[in-house]
């Protein structure tokens, strides 16, 4: 008599894997909406920028590449030395760069970089804030 072989039962898991990581999926993206803060903290509103009343040096760029440092126009040779000058007196080391909308890209780095070495520790670009009606003032 042959012995008879018990029959393989495969069982398919397939379907399981697929919800399994699709459930990952779903707990890895919304675990961050689940995160509690540790204490409840209270932050100061913001002020603007125009209510601060730091020193600062002006760099204004206009349209054509004209400078000036704080309404006294230089040439670009001799804006690296003018920095240099304003910031020794300037206890806060704050530059601010006031470029035109048509000003190149390069000679804002320019200018940045320029100020950095002279010894700038803060640099900002001058904006207009726009208001909720969408004019500029």
């Amino acid at each position: 008599m042959e012995e008879e072989l018990p029959e393989v039962i495969d069982i398919d898991v397939t379907p399981m894997a697929t919800i399994a990581l699709i459930l990952v999926v779903i707990f890895i993206s919304s675990g961050s909406m689940w995160m509690q803060p540790t204490m409840k903290v209270n932050l100061p509103k913001a002020s603007t920028a125009e209510s601060e009343r730091k020193q600062n040096v002006t760099v204004s760029i206009g349209p054509n590449s004209e400078l000036s440092i704080d309404d006294v126009a230089v040439t670009w040779e001799s804006l690296f030395d003018g920095l240099v000058l304003s910031l020794q007196s300037n206890k806060d080391k704050f530059v601010i760069i006031r470029a035109d909308k048509k000003a190149l890209y390069m000679d804002i780095t320019d200018v940045m970089a320029w100020a950095k070495q002279a010894g700038a520790k803060s640099i900002t670009i001058a904006t207009e804030q726009k208001h909720e009606t969408g004019e500029v003032k």
